[in-house]
């Protein structure tokens, strides 16, 4: 994103939410709704891999946890993202992690849909959920992740809105038509 850039990489981000936020905030739904959108509250710029002890797992680690592998699978990415990231998505409405992987079959992108119903786990705001992975953490399943790459290269700027601005729709509780 920002080329090894905090700076660029911070203001790529501004900027993409921004006009993700004005998608949503010029949408109206229903013909009742209207005025709806997303506010950044924290960036967090991860510029190293993060150390794992063998057989752990982290969202930042280096590479994938699967051996000879570079790339995650992009639903177990969501997953340990929201596993590992519990204790600041307890308190912000939405998570969501922008990564540089080239998921297979041209994935772009994943979020956890929100429910119809309020005491089920996902989506905007959503409570605690137990890891699947293990019982005794917990996970928010309020998150979603964006990915800049795809085949092999970069996407457009325009691509990317629509990718998070589609990943935030999940995360609102928009499914994909039948």
């Amino acid at each position: 994103m920002g080329h090894g850039e905090e700076s660029t990489t911070l203001n790529y981000l501004i900027e993409l939410i921004d006009r993700v936020d004005d998608i949503y905030r010029n949408t109206t739904w229903d013909q009742e709704f209207s005025g709806y959108g997303v506010q950044i509250q924290q960036i967090i710029i991860e510029k190293s891999p993060t150390p794992v002890a063998p057989g752990k797992r982290h969202f930042n680690m280096r590479g994938s946890p699967v051996e000879n592998r570079d790339v995650w699978d992009v639903k177990k990415l969501l997953e340990q993202f929201s596993a590992d990231i519990a204790d600041k998505a307890a308190n912000v409405c939405l998570a969501h992690l922008f990564t540089y992987q080239d998921f297979d079959e041209g994935t772009l992108g994943l979020a956890y849909v929100a429910p119809s119903k309020p005491d089920i786990a996902g989506g905007l705001c959503s409570k605690a959920s137990p890891s699947s992975s293990n019982r005794q953490r917990v996970m928010y399943l309020n998150t979603g992740l964006t990915s800049t790459k795809n085949y092999g290269k970069t996407i457009l700027t325009k691509e990317a809105d629509l990718v998070t601005t589609h990943e935030l729709g999940h995360n609102f509780g928009a499914e994909h038509d039948p």
